[in-house]
């Protein structure tokens, strides 16, 4: 009954944290963007050819409607949104993964594999979606792949799996996890019962009969993420108040990036933000300006006014030392 009991415990903290914010509220605004549905995924475009694609990948617990938060313009049947921040506007794809759902818990824990081969698998059909059609209107605007935390790793793992596909010009991944078992320590952690002998190794063994398709030696960013080609233009987010993937999980795969020679990738560490919610949150600007800069500096699509307010910071701060992340976060953890 014991072990029941904190199989119950740790999957409903799981979900707590998760669903710890409420949606934002979006801003009604009349546009010319047009909405339509293409097989299991939503594709979001204004009419324009060679227009760089945002690929969005969502995060557990959650569903295609996440990107919307990201998103400069959306429109749902005759309703159209519009966010005054943003980092992706003008042809967004956005899917649902295998274990979407809109129930009570939101998420099908059977179909879920916390980055590993159900989510690889989904995210290679959308992206070969999306090479089609881009193909298909003559577009070769090249594709930004963005995700969040669960989605922002099966993004590290599928570029590791898939021999970095040319189409990706970009990797804007916030609160990646390197590892499942960083998960687990955590919300042991989280729970105050990391006093209780073996209970992270036990963490990490329930995390595999929680969710289904989890494998405990099947693949991790943090084994994986190295394979990344060396020059592509990557910016990792994360949040100190994230209180699901440990902001130190999130600056491990970023110091093995500039440990194996990726002189293209960035580190943004906000300290306001619960897990998946740090673009809405105070620092979401600094998020919003950041990304902005970013893009600027590897000539992708941006807003000028907002990679202007964004390039000090990007360029004074977002490339730290490994002595740095070290001795500030990663020796404290």
């Amino acid at each position: 009954m014991l072990l029941i009991f904190k199989y119950d415990d740790l999957y409903a903290m799981v979900i707590k944290i998760i669903n710890h914010e409420d949606h934002m509220k979006y801003k009604l605004l009349h546009s010319s963007m047009f909405f339509v549905t293409i097989a299991s995924f939503s594709f979001f475009a204004i009419g324009s050819e060679n227009m760089t694609t945002y690929l969005f990948a969502h995060g557990l617990a959650d569903t295609h409607k996440q990107a919307h938060h990201y998103t400069k313009t959306v429109r749902e049947g005759d309703t159209t949104y519009h966010n005054d921040r943003y980092i992706m506007d003008g042809h967004v794809v956005t899917f649902d993964f295998p274990d979407a759902t809109e129930g009570k818990l939101r998420v099908n824990r059977k179909e879920t594999s916390l980055a590993q081969d159900n989510e690889i698998e989904c995210l290679t059909k959308e992206f070969a979606k999306t090479v089609y059609e881009m193909n298909r209107n003559q577009n070769d605007g090249g594709i930004i792949l963005v995700g969040i935390s669960r989605g922002a790793s099966t993004i590290i793992n599928f570029m590791a799996s898939h021999n970095n596909p040319p189409e990706v010009l970009a990797l804007i991944l916030e609160a990646p996890f390197d590892s499942a078992q960083s998960i687990t320590e955590n919300i042991v952690q989280y729970l105050h019962i990391n006093w209780i002998p073996g209970i992270k190794r036990l963490g990490n063994r329930l995390m595999s009969f929680i969710f289904s398709k989890y494998r405990r030696d099947g693949i991790q960013p943090i084994n994986v993420v190295n394979k990344i080609k060396a020059t592509m233009p990557i910016l990792i987010i994360c949040s100190t108040q994230d209180n699901l993937v440990p902001v130190h999980s999130s600056i491990r795969l970023y110091k093995i990036l500039k440990e194996s020679g990726h002189e293209n990738a960035h580190l943004l560490v906000v300290n306001s933000g619960k897990h998946a919610k740090i673009f809405r949150d105070i620092e979401g600007i600094t998020y919003q300006n950041v990304t902005h800069a970013f893009y600027k500096k590897y000539n992708l699509p941006h807003n000028e006014v907002y990679a202007q307010q964004g390039k000090v910071y990007f360029e004074q701060q977002c490339q730290p030392s490994i002595e740095n992340i070290t001795n500030k976060y990663l020796n404290k953890k």
